[in-house]
């Protein structure tokens, strides 16, 4: 599937969090010289912002759901039912909830508990991932007006 033209210059987002360096080795081996794809390793956990580390990104839960809700609420992120699992992703999406406790510290209340948290975790990524290589929303410069001599 990697070696397909509507994923030549994709990224392959892989999730190191619980299974480490052993699965990114084996996606490492695997992909060389045969996936038209880049892949980036993602490491998720807490903390304020995305920091690089050995093996890969660390990017927070926190900025994961903020991405998710953004999208969701303004409504650049919809979800066809014809899509497989469409109503069990609704549905943990529904049932998903962050709680910021008082030691200003996020915790994620449901993160990878349901039998299909997985697919929320999926869509986390896929989506931080795309806001982070968007070009920014501004309107380019205009121009100076001409003068017109008369």
């Amino acid at each position: 599937m990697l070696r397909t033209s509507p994923l030549i210059g994709a990224t392959l987002i892989v999730d190191r969090t619980g299974v480490g360096q052993a699965v990114l080795n084996l996606f490492t081996d695997g992909l060389r010289n045969q996936a038209t794809c880049s892949y980036l390793a993602v490491t998720i956990g807490s903390g304020t912002d995305p920091t690089i580390g050995e093996g890969g990104i660390q990017v927070p839960r926190k900025e994961l759901v903020g991405v998710l809700q953004v999208l969701l609420q303004t409504r650049r992120l919809q979800i066809p039912r014809s899509l497989p699992d469409a109503a069990l992703l609704v549905d943990e999406m529904m049932k998903f909830k962050a709680k910021i406790t008082l030691a200003k510290d996020s915790t994620l209340e449901s993160w990878r508990e349901g039998p299909h948290d997985d697919l929320v975790l999926a869509v986390g990524l896929a989506a931080w991932q795309s806001e982070k290589t968007l070009p920014p929303l501004i309107d380019p410069p205009r121009p100076w007006p001409t003068r017109v001599r008369v």
